[in-house]
């Protein structure tokens, strides 16, 4: 910006240049989760057997997100309760 500036100018254009980081950051964040999801989705369809499959989903997700503790519930095709089905980090 040229001297002498007008405020409004410099805070709009402050608050442009924050809008593009904040996009960026927003990209790189959808970036990460989609390898993570193909990552998963990788690791699931190395094996038929179901119980497998799901650890190795719940290994992949737990890693990525370095936890200490990781529980996978799905709900069954009735729609009744959560059920555990794979965990690690604890007893559940």
């Amino acid at each position: 910006m040229l001297k002498p500036f007008d405020p409004v100018q410099l805070f709009a254009a402050v608050d442009r240049a924050l809008e593009r980081r904040r996009g960026g950051i927003e990209r790189q964040r959808l970036t990460w989760e989609l390898r993570l999801l193909n990552e998963v989705a990788a690791a699931v369809n190395v094996t038929t057997d179901v119980g497998e499959a799901l650890r190795n989903g719940r290994e992949r997700m737990a890693d990525a997100y370095d936890a200490r503790w990781a529980i996978l519930r799905l709900r069954p095709l009735d729609g009744g309760a959560l059920v555990v089905h794979s965990a690690v980090g604890g007893s559940v």
